[in-house]
């Protein structure tokens, strides 16, 4: 995440400022996360407050850190629904109903199964939004067609579910801060 700061050292500057910050946002649209001392998680958390609807959360290479990032937030009760950490093919099919053919055909990281799971959570919990992740964290696991680093991920409304997949070959640690973070943003957005 880069942080943009501004500042004046004149209260007569404070024009200038606000000229500049506004530059600032238009240049960037969508990528400005908040202002002042926020979070994603936080930002996230406001929107479905503005919408008065809930998130749950089904993971697997990310293991549940995208819900310890929403749990951070004082308040998030009022909007988190439920989080699924579900790490094995065997607790994808059994919680979330992901089905064992959909699994044989395109692969546990697939963004068929990652919109299964997304269905499964949305089904279970009566949320109105959701996030899904399924991925190779490493440092092995990976196949040449899906390496170390591969992530697919669902996100948003159950009549308007969106997937994408991404290869972010990193440090296992550092690729379950970058998905937190990226679900996060993505649903933000």
């Amino acid at each position: 995440m880069l942080e943009v700061k501004l500042s004046i050292k004149k209260k007569t500057a404070s024009q200038a400022l606000n000229d500049c910050k506004t530059r600032i946002i238009d240049l960037l649209g969508d990528h400005v996360v908040g202002e002042g001392d926020t979070t994603l998680a936080r930002e996230v958390m406001k929107s479905l407050a503005n919408d008065n609807a809930t998130l749950t959360v089904a993971e697997s290479c990310t293991g549940g850190s995208i819900s310890s990032e929403l749990t951070r937030e004082p308040g998030i009760s009022s909007v988190f629904e439920s989080s699924f950490v579900v790490y094995s093919d065997a607790m994808k099919i059994k919680l979330l109903g992901v089905s064992q053919v959909t699994i044989e055909k395109y692969g546990v990281v697939s963004e068929e199964v990652v919109r299964e799971m997304a269905t499964g959570a949305l089904s279970l919990s009566g949320s109105q939004y959701v996030i899904a992740v399924s991925g190779i964290a490493g440092p092995s696991g990976g196949t040449k067609s899906k390496p170390v680093g591969t992530v697919c991920i669902c996100w948003g409304l159950a009549e308007g579910l969106q997937t994408y997949s991404f290869h972010w070959p990193s440090e296992r640690t550092l690729f379950q801060t970058l998905i937190t973070a990226l679900s996060l943003d993505l649903l933000r957005r």
